[in-house]
Protein backbone atom coordinates (compact mmCIF):
# COMPACT_ATOMS: atom_id res chain seq x y z
CA UNK A 1 0.00 0.00 0.00
CA UNK A 2 1.44 3.80 -0.72
CA UNK A 3 0.93 5.45 2.02
CA UNK A 4 2.04 8.80 0.63
CA UNK A 5 -0.87 8.78 -1.57
CA UNK A 6 -3.39 7.95 1.15
CA UNK A 7 -1.34 11.30 3.40
CA UNK A 8 -1.76 13.62 0.29
CA UNK A 9 -5.12 13.12 0.17
CA UNK A 10 -5.86 13.35 4.45
CA UNK A 11 -6.53 17.03 4.46
CA UNK A 12 -8.66 17.24 2.19
CA UNK A 13 -10.93 14.39 3.41
CA UNK A 14 -11.20 15.99 6.71
CA UNK A 15 -12.06 19.17 5.17
CA UNK A 16 -14.93 18.11 3.02
CA UNK A 17 -15.85 16.09 5.93
CA UNK A 18 -16.12 19.00 7.95
CA UNK A 19 -17.63 20.97 5.87
CA UNK A 20 -20.20 18.19 4.93
CA UNK A 21 -21.12 18.45 8.89
CA UNK A 22 -21.35 21.80 8.06
CA UNK A 23 -19.60 22.54 11.61
CA UNK A 24 -18.84 26.17 10.32
CA UNK A 25 -15.75 28.31 10.50
CA UNK A 26 -14.10 26.05 13.48
CA UNK A 27 -14.92 23.13 11.16
CA UNK A 28 -12.74 24.77 8.82
CA UNK A 29 -10.07 26.08 10.99
CA UNK A 30 -9.43 22.06 12.62
CA UNK A 31 -9.29 20.57 8.71
CA UNK A 32 -6.71 23.39 8.12
CA UNK A 33 -4.75 22.23 11.74
CA UNK A 34 -5.23 18.59 10.63
CA UNK A 35 -4.19 19.29 7.01
CA UNK A 36 -1.05 21.55 8.17
CA UNK A 37 -0.09 18.60 10.34
CA UNK A 38 -0.36 15.68 7.79
CA UNK A 39 1.96 17.43 5.31
CA UNK A 40 4.48 18.27 8.17
CA UNK A 41 4.54 15.12 9.53
CA UNK A 42 5.07 13.43 6.02
CA UNK A 43 7.67 16.34 5.50
CA UNK A 44 9.49 16.79 8.60
CA UNK A 45 12.03 14.48 7.60
CA UNK A 46 13.70 16.29 4.38
CA UNK A 47 15.40 18.64 7.13
CA UNK A 48 16.24 16.32 9.32
CA UNK A 49 18.09 14.20 7.46
CA UNK A 50 20.36 16.69 5.44
CA UNK A 51 20.92 17.86 9.45
CA UNK A 52 21.65 14.52 10.83
CA UNK A 53 23.85 13.99 7.27
CA UNK A 54 26.58 16.32 8.66
CA UNK A 55 29.83 14.59 10.16
CA UNK A 56 30.18 14.82 13.52
CA UNK A 57 33.96 15.91 13.33
CA UNK A 58 32.55 19.18 11.89
CA UNK A 59 30.89 19.77 15.55
CA UNK A 60 34.52 18.98 17.22
CA UNK A 61 36.56 21.14 15.11
CA UNK A 62 33.90 23.96 15.65
CA UNK A 63 34.38 23.17 19.08
CA UNK A 64 37.75 22.95 19.07
CA UNK A 65 38.15 26.84 17.46
CA UNK A 66 36.18 27.84 20.31
CA UNK A 67 32.97 28.34 18.70
CA UNK A 68 29.60 28.20 20.70
CA UNK A 69 26.55 26.07 19.93
CA UNK A 70 24.79 29.21 18.21
CA UNK A 71 27.98 29.73 16.17
CA UNK A 72 28.37 26.20 15.13
CA UNK A 73 24.81 26.53 14.15
CA UNK A 74 24.86 29.89 12.26
CA UNK A 75 28.62 29.66 10.58
CA UNK A 76 29.19 25.78 9.97
CA UNK A 77 25.99 23.41 10.27
CA UNK A 78 23.01 25.64 8.35
CA UNK A 79 24.94 26.18 5.42
CA UNK A 80 25.58 22.44 4.88
CA UNK A 81 22.55 21.91 5.76
CA UNK A 82 21.03 24.33 3.30
CA UNK A 83 23.09 22.83 0.28
CA UNK A 84 22.12 19.10 1.08
CA UNK A 85 18.90 20.42 0.58
CA UNK A 86 18.33 21.82 -2.68
CA UNK A 87 18.37 18.27 -4.47
CA UNK A 88 15.65 16.94 -1.37
CA UNK A 89 13.55 20.26 -2.16
CA UNK A 90 13.69 20.13 -5.52
CA UNK A 91 12.75 16.63 -5.55
CA UNK A 92 10.09 17.41 -2.81
CA UNK A 93 9.06 20.01 -5.03
CA UNK A 94 8.30 18.16 -8.23
CA UNK A 95 6.52 15.44 -6.72
CA UNK A 96 4.03 17.61 -5.16
CA UNK A 97 2.96 18.90 -7.91
CA UNK A 98 2.94 15.61 -9.95
CA UNK A 99 1.10 14.82 -6.74
CA UNK A 100 -1.38 17.99 -6.38
CA UNK A 101 -1.15 19.02 -9.55
CA UNK A 102 -0.79 22.72 -9.19
CA UNK A 103 -2.33 22.42 -5.65
CA UNK A 104 -5.34 21.64 -6.54
CA UNK A 105 -7.15 18.06 -6.03
CA UNK A 106 -6.71 16.70 -9.14
CA UNK A 107 -3.27 14.42 -9.39
CA UNK A 108 -1.73 12.98 -12.54
CA UNK A 109 -3.71 10.21 -12.44
CA UNK A 110 -6.68 12.50 -12.91
CA UNK A 111 -5.38 14.26 -15.62
CA UNK A 112 -4.46 10.71 -17.55
CA UNK A 113 -7.44 9.66 -16.62
CA UNK A 114 -9.76 12.30 -18.21
CA UNK A 115 -7.18 12.49 -21.29
CA UNK A 116 -7.98 8.74 -21.77
CA UNK A 117 -11.51 10.10 -21.73
CA UNK A 118 -11.05 12.10 -24.49
CA UNK A 119 -9.16 9.54 -26.98
CA UNK A 120 -11.62 7.04 -26.34
CA UNK A 121 -14.03 9.61 -27.22
CA UNK A 122 -12.95 10.55 -30.33
CA UNK A 123 -10.89 7.39 -31.08
CA UNK A 124 -13.33 7.04 -34.50
CA UNK A 125 -12.87 10.62 -35.86
CA UNK A 126 -9.16 10.94 -34.86
CA UNK A 127 -7.47 7.51 -34.42
CA UNK A 128 -4.36 9.25 -33.44
CA UNK A 129 -5.36 11.75 -31.20
CA UNK A 130 -3.51 10.00 -28.11
CA UNK A 131 -0.41 11.09 -29.52
CA UNK A 132 -1.42 14.66 -29.05
CA UNK A 133 -3.25 14.70 -25.90
CA UNK A 134 -0.62 12.84 -24.25
CA UNK A 135 2.14 15.18 -25.29
CA UNK A 136 -0.27 17.96 -24.58
CA UNK A 137 -0.51 16.65 -20.50
CA UNK A 138 3.23 16.06 -20.87
CA UNK A 139 4.12 19.72 -21.95
CA UNK A 140 2.32 20.98 -19.19
CA UNK A 141 3.86 19.23 -16.57
CA UNK A 142 7.10 19.49 -18.13
CA UNK A 143 6.70 23.39 -18.48
CA UNK A 144 5.74 23.01 -15.11
CA UNK A 145 8.87 21.22 -13.52
CA UNK A 146 11.61 22.03 -15.91
CA UNK A 147 12.08 25.94 -14.64
CA UNK A 148 12.34 24.10 -11.07
CA UNK A 149 14.88 21.54 -12.17
CA UNK A 150 16.90 24.46 -13.83
CA UNK A 151 17.02 26.85 -10.96
CA UNK A 152 18.10 23.95 -8.94
CA UNK A 153 20.90 23.13 -11.50
CA UNK A 154 21.79 26.73 -10.93
CA UNK A 155 21.79 26.82 -7.50
CA UNK A 156 23.72 23.71 -7.43
CA UNK A 157 27.04 25.20 -9.11
CA UNK A 158 26.68 27.93 -7.15
CA UNK A 159 26.98 26.58 -4.20
CA UNK A 160 29.00 23.44 -5.27
CA UNK A 161 27.11 20.65 -4.46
Amino acid sequence: MNWTVIIDYIPAYCEAMLLTLRIGWMGIVLATVVGLACAFIRYYHIPLVALVSIPKHQYESSAALGMTGNQTFLHIIIPQTLRRLVPLSINLITRMIKTTSLVMMIGVVEVLKVAQQIIEANRMSSPNAAFGIYGTVFFLYFIICWPISLFAGYLEKRWGV
